[in-house]
């Protein structure tokens, strides 16, 4: 296969694996449980193999929503706008550090170990939430999420790249995701990964459709050989 092909097959793969992932880290996870890290230590210490499903899986939807974000991009026309790239841009900020606050799951995994000490690990906890330094980047990876796909949900109505439902999805799915976190709420938590699941389900099958004009039309995009999906050149 050529790197083209490898890098569509990936993208759109990724509009997939990324949504599935994040569903199976939300129903898995028994840490979501109150506010206080004392409290999600004490339920990631009696429920290990759980979290550790539910940060590997945490770990494997950040990763796949990387090139996933980029599949989006790829659907719209070659002659979109400066503020498409701008919100694919910021999308990705925040998407490389969610990527990394997944990898940060692994290590609260090994805190609420049994063998660990559980007001050490707390203390811990209480001081890395509480620097300035630490927080700061999480909050700019948040601002950056919700702007960035805001800008890509517009761009795909403004192209006709995909339905304004299938659009909205990234946005609403992604502050429904924050918003599952900040109050601990595994329901909304599963919610906003079924939301973002909906809609990027639906752009697989734009991706796929051998239907798509080719860049250079109105409304058109890149059509990717062997795929039937779409290409960024």
């Amino acid at each position: 296969m050529s790197a083209r092909r490898i890098s569509n097959a990936v993208s759109v793969a990724s509009l997939v694996l990324a949504p599935v992932c994040g569903i199976v880290a939300a129903v898995a996870t028994p840490a979501l449980v109150s506010s206080s890290f004392r409290a999600q230590l004490l339920a990631i210490t009696h429920h290990q193999d759980r979290f550790y499903v539910y940060s590997l899986f945490i770990l494997l939807s950040s990763f796949f929503f990387v090139p996933a974000i980029s599949a989006v991009t790829r659907l719209m026309p070659e002659s979109r706008s400066g503020w498409t790239e701008v919100g694919y841009l910021l999308t990705q900020l925040s998407m490389l550090v969610a990527l990394a606050d997944a990898a940060v799951e692994m290590v609260w995994w090994q805190a609420g170990s049994p063998q660990a000490s559980l007001s050490q690990m707390t203390a811990l906890s209480d001081r890395l939430d509480a620097a300035p330094g630490y927080s700061l980047i999480y909050a700019v990876g948040g601002m950056s999420g919700v702007l960035g796909t805001a800008l890509l949900a517009a761009a795909l109505i403004r192209t006709h790249s995909a339905p304004a439902w299938c659009a909205l999805t990234l946005p609403v799915g992604f502050v429904a995701n924050i918003v599952g976190f900040s109050i601990a709420s595994q329901a909304l938590l599963v919610a906003s990964y079924v939301v973002l699941a909906a809609g990027l389900f639906r752009l697989v099958a734009s991706a796929l459709s051998p239907e798509r004009p080719r860049a250079g039309t109105v409304g058109g995009a890149f059509v990717s050989p062997g795929l039937g999906g779409q290409s960024a050149g």
